[in-house]
């Protein structure tokens, strides 16, 4: 059957999760669409080894980060516009879904046009975001738990012309505000978070409804009200906040919210308090896996139809309470950065579970009645008696197991067993299509009949979610994209754990447990691991020392290169891990100096062997955490 890239992009679903900034190009290869050109990915990472950068590596695609920020703030904007809203955007980027300096800069940078700001959730978040946030325009919203110091520096930061809304989350910030701005002489800009009754859908839900970690309920926002007036401070409330979760997928919880907000919103402004800013927090998801669909790793929404939810409720109510329309903000991190970086992860070896046929004449007759059983329902296998020899090999491998665990069974007909049912099982897999009914039966067989790719990366370092959580992130090789996919793989990791693979996948019509693979050979065999730059960075750990990942910023450029590398940041060296876990590497070098020449005295290694250990030794101690390609 003939193979082209379309095909390719259609198997893995690229144009659908991809949105249009990825897709494939005539030489088969994985590439990312930007107005200066397309960067051609599997070329991409043969320039990146070119120039002595190990793999995997973290890429981070300025052209689609700017692409997202435009999409995202335009969408406001035209909404805005059409409907004749009489408020402005001013979304703001929550640090913590990825706090690395290179990209809160670029988040900067690309988001000035819209005078958008950042949002914090703790006390060294705010310290990222003084220095950066230098528009008086764009807002810095100060959420999370807060003590005087946190309350203190963004009171004095209105003195170098920021615009910080302190979010009283807590009940008891309050007075502490009002205290550290009595000190200070500094009216405080301050916002409320509310505790709403709608709720959230998907896994984040619980951030929102009556057992919300944060914010306020009803009778709590009255009574700051209250507070405030009684002080003559109610002038100071400028803002209303909520958030019901990350990744919300369906667009109706988000109405819901937004249409209680808005009612909120305008009873405060009723009751005396200027506002200003209704900030309608996260929650806008990505479609991790193309279906469009209410399922926790995709959203049944796009960006426009977010935008015109939010601009088109929130009008719709202050107008029926005759309130001015508030500034609009949103907290959006998911759906800004997600998209603006892949992992490249090399492949360094295949576990093939699938035999070739000569086998079986290896395999002695007449010996065992158990492999002679196998043998002969291999030979007669055919479609109409297939779930029959199914079951009767099944039964028969679990009796042979039995007798094995008894000393009942020798390990050579065990053995035996075990290839012959691998080479039954594959057989009847060639005889269904998977859309047959009778396969049902035969599904974990796919799972279990499925190669092993073992590549050169952490699971729990860069991509912990699919761990932890079970998210889904598109998988698709860079290239030979222009072959036929012949096999079907699960990913394992350089880790010793069990739990360190990936085997759930994105596919063009749901999440499948095996993902089509081309097979091994000696040429290097690149994959690309997508929309990983939304918390995968910062939430990943070191199990079994796998430090951080390389990670290189690449723009396009308009020339015959099409690309260029604007800066790069270098992944962990063995000796700064081992640092992470309080070992001196000079310490423990020259602890090994000392037991070489204890054992050169002893006469247990010559000398050319010591220098050859402490050589290896020493170099270990500066090489990158993951495995050497050259080896």
């Amino acid at each position: 059957m003939d193979w082209n890239p379309q095909k390719s992009e259609s198997l893995y679903n690229i144009s659908n999760w991809g949105t249009g900034l990825f897709g494939v190009n005539a030489d088969g290869n994985m590439e990312v669409k930007t107005p200066l050109g397309n960067i051609d990915l599997k070329q991409l990472a043969d320039d990146l080894q070119g120039r002595g950068i190990e793999l995997p590596a973290l890429v981070r695609l300025t052209d689609v980060l700017q692409n997202r920020i435009q999409k995202i703030a335009e969408a406001f904007n035209q909404t805005i516009t059409e409907r004749n809203y009489q408020g402005h955007y001013r979304g703001v980027y929550p640090v913590k879904v990825n706090q690395q300096r290179q990209l809160i800069d670029e988040v900067i940078q690309f988001s000035k046009p819209y005078h958008m700001g950042l949002e914090c959730g703790s006390k060294p978040e705010l310290l990222i975001v003084l220095p950066r946030v230098k528009d008086p325009e764009a807002l810095i919203i100060c959420n999370g738990y807060k003590d005087a110091e946190y309350i203190e520096m963004a009171l004095l930061a209105q003195k170098l012309g920021r615009n910080c809304v302190i979010v009283v989350e807590q009940a008891k910030e309050l007075d502490l505000i009002l205290k550290m701005s009595k000190e200070l002489g500094i009216e405080p800009q301050i916002g409320v978070r509310a505790r709403l009754a709608s709720k959230g859908v998907g896994r984040w839900a619980t951030s929102s409804g009556d057992k919300a970690k944060f914010g306020l309920g009803m009778s709590g926002i009255l009574r700051l009200v209250q507070k405030l007036e009684q002080i003559e401070m109610l002038h100071t409330l400028k803002l209303l906040h909520f958030h019901i979760g990350s990744q919300v997928s369906n667009i109706r919880a988000f109405k819901g919210a937004i249409k209680e907000s808005a009612y909120i919103y305008s009873e405060l402004v009723n009751m005396g308090a200027p506002m200003g800013y209704l900030d309608v927090g996260g929650g806008l998801g990505v479609d991790y896996d193309g279906t469009r669909t209410d399922d926790a790793s995709s959203i049944n929404y796009d960006i426009p139809e977010y935008a015109h939810a939010v601009v088109h409720t929130i009008q719709d109510i202050c107008d029926k309470k005759e309130v001015p329309h508030p500034n609009l903000v949103t907290e959006t991190g998911r759906a800004m950065v997600a998209h603006s970086s892949f992992l490249i992860v090399p492949v360094l070896d295949v576990n093939s579970q699938t035999r070739p046929t000569e086998e079986l004449e290896r395999i002695p007759a007449k010996a065992y009645g158990s492999v002679d059983k196998l043998k002969d329902l291999f030979y007669q296998l055919e479609e109409d008696n297939a779930q029959e020899s199914y079951h009767i090999a099944a039964a028969t491998r679990e009796e042979c197991i039995n007798r094995f665990q008894l000393g009942l069974c020798s390990l050579k007909e065990r053995a035996y067993v075990d290839e012959l049912y691998s080479h039954l099982t594959q057989k009847l897999l060639s005889l269904f299509p998977e859309d047959d009914p009778r396969h049902e039966e035969l599904e974990g067989l796919h799972r279990d009949l499925a190669d092993i790719y073992y590549c050169n990366f952490s699971v729990f370092q860069s991509t912990p979610d699919s761990w932890a959580i079970d998210q889904v992130f598109p998988i698709v090789p860079l290239h030979r994209l222009d072959e036929k996919p012949t096999q079907e793989g699960m990913l394992a990791d350089l880790t010793c754990d069990s739990d360190g693979r990936i085997n759930r996948f994105v596919s063009n019509w749901d999440i499948t447990r095996t993902l089509p693979l081309h097979e091994k050979s000696e040429a290097p065999y690149y994959l690309g691991i997508f929309l990983v730059g939304a918390y995968q960075e910062i939430l990943g750990d070191l199990h079994n020392l796998f430090g951080d990942t390389n990670a290189v910023h690449v723009a396009a450029v308009d020339n015959n290169k099409g690309y260029r590398i604007l800066d790069l940041v270098d992944g962990d060296r063995v000796h700064e891990v081992l640092h992470y876990v309080q070992f001196d590497d000079q310490k423990m070098l020259g602890s090994m100096r000392k037991q070489v020449e204890e054992s050169f005295q002893a006469g247990t290694i010559t000398l050319p062997e010591g220098k050859r250990l402490l050589q290896t030794y020493s170099k270990g101690l500066n090489d990158y955490t993951y495995l050497n390609a050259d080896d």
